[in-house]
């Protein structure tokens, strides 16, 4: 089913919106109207923090079912309880849309929930699966960039009663709101990207900075009432790359409240043909030194597919070669052992595995 811009606009904010595209509100109301954790059954545990990986791009739904079953699957056999899933990033408008009502598809049909309120959030078991033994893996809808809504600021609600927790100002690349990491300018968010950062604030957004340029991020920063996050980004001094992260962009984000979540992507990890997992907890360690356990995540990215846009981008072409030790989600558990071998205290652990991540969504998403 498709929609129109202007009837999308309309709808949006209204309660209908979902029920005219035929699939479940989502969201803190929605979740507030069903009671509790919502209508799926999955139930908070109390001290305890979920397992959160903030970016699972091979999850997203153009992917096809059955690919994104399998990867999904394995995310959740890893003990992740809840993944940040890419709807769209150069898509616009129709294409986002038809994307995301895909992802609501396939949740309908598979073992995993569309998350609509950090309630909904759980701890995994002892030796991973899926939390509190439930079936469902949780999935945070995504947008990477803001394309799909140009403009039109209005869109931004529109997509959160949707589902859509988490947008990135812009992804690499310029757009209306600001510059990406990967432009040859580097300018603050523009006025419409003000504007757009408020209107994901009022809508409850948590808003994503990563791969922005780095005025663009520092003023989306300052923009934003709620604490940010970046969901895939490294540490420059580590390793120099235009994507990774400037001890500005660093300390900006820790002083809100913000979270940088670690990327195993390689290009982004080190020089080498196949960098190494020391080489990935050497930003881990630089993250921990500079700003402490309270700021840091995982968004491991673990991509198959090309990911330049223009033959200039400083990106290499796939076949990617993985962090060896850090190369699929199964090896998450030599993440949970460097933790435990840097003296890192159990309740540390357990945010730096996802309840930092919990704490900015519930601080973007219900105040």
């Amino acid at each position: 089913m498709t929609i129109s811009r202007r009837a999308f606009l309309e709808l949006s904010g209204s309660g209908t919106l979902a029920s005219a595209l035929g699939v479940s509100a989502c969201g803190p109301d929605a979740v507030a109207q069903e009671g509790g954790a919502g209508g799926d059954g999955v139930v908070d545990v109390q001290g305890t923090a979920p397992v959160i990986d903030a970016s699972v791009p091979s999850g997203s739904p153009d992917r096809g079912g059955e690919a994104v079953g399998a990867h999904l699957a394995s995310v959740a056999a890893a003990g992740v309880s809840c993944a940040f899933v890419p709807v769209a990033t150069v898509e616009h408008f129709e294409a986002a849309l038809r994307n995301l009502l895909a992802l609501h598809a396939m949740a309908a049909e598979a073992d995993w929930d569309l998350v609509r309120a950090t309630s909904q959030l759980s701890a995994p078991p002892p030796g991973g699966g899926p939390p509190n033994g439930h079936a469902r893996l949780g999935v945070v809808p995504t947008f990477q960039g803001l394309q799909m809504v140009e403009q039109d600021i209005g869109l931004i609600r529109g997509f959160r009663e949707l589902g859509v927790g988490v947008m990135a100002v812009t992804h690499s690349w310029k757009n209306w709101n600001g510059d990406g990491c990967l432009e040859r300018t580097d300018l603050p968010l523009t006025g419409l990207g003000r504007l757009a950062v408020r209107e994901m604030n009022a809508a409850g957004v948590l808003i994503d900075v990563s791969r922005a340029g780095v005025r663009t991020s520092l003023s989306a920063i300052d923009e934003s009432r709620a604490p940010i996050v970046f969901t895939h980004s490294n540490a420059r001094a580590v390793y120099d790359h235009p994507a990774n992260l400037t001890a500005g962009q660093i300390d900006a984000c820790a002083r809100r409240g913000g979270v940088i979540a670690l990327s195993a992507f390689p290009a982004l990890v080190s020089g080498r043909p196949q960098p190494r997992l020391d080489d990935f907890l050497a930003h881990l360690d630089h993250l921990l030194d500079r700003v402490g356990p309270d700021h840091v995540g995982l968004g491991l990215d673990f991509d198959d597919r090309a990911r330049k846009r223009y033959v200039f981008d400083p990106l290499p072409d796939p076949p990617y070669t993985f962090p060896q030790g850090l190369s699929a989600p199964a090896d998450l558990d030599n993440v949970r052992e460097a933790l435990e071998g840097r003296g890192l205290s159990a309740s540390e652990r357990e945010r730096l595995l996802g309840g930092n991540l919990k704490r900015v969504l519930s601080e973007a998403w219900e105040g």
